[in-house]
């Protein structure tokens, strides 16, 4: 019986561990992937249209591309320039 609950109570700490950790990276990802979207509806903004593909390509950079692009924003004026601040790093 004490080994049962033994075991019970080291589930159930370990489920709300894994919860916990699941929910902190879960977070995370979420404000990467609002970040994109503000400096993807920023960019149309400025430049007027950007392609599906490059659009594409800003929705898969890690997070040092998209900390690149954020920094350099005021200097990209076409979608040319995104892909030379991508191609550096």
């Amino acid at each position: 019986m004490i080994m049962c609950t033994s075991l019970d109570l080291f589930a159930k700490r370990n489920r709300k561990a894994g919860f916990n950790e699941g929910k902190s990276v879960g977070k995370k990802e979420g404000r990467i992937e609002g970040k994109k979207t503000m400096l993807i509806e920023l960019l149309k903004t400025k430049i007027g249209y950007l392609s599906k593909e490059t659009i594409q390509l800003i929705r898969s950079c890690n997070r040092k591309e998209l900390e690149q692009l954020t920094k350099q924003f005021i200097m990209i004026n076409n979608q040319e320039d995104i892909l030379e601040i991508l191609d550096m790093h």
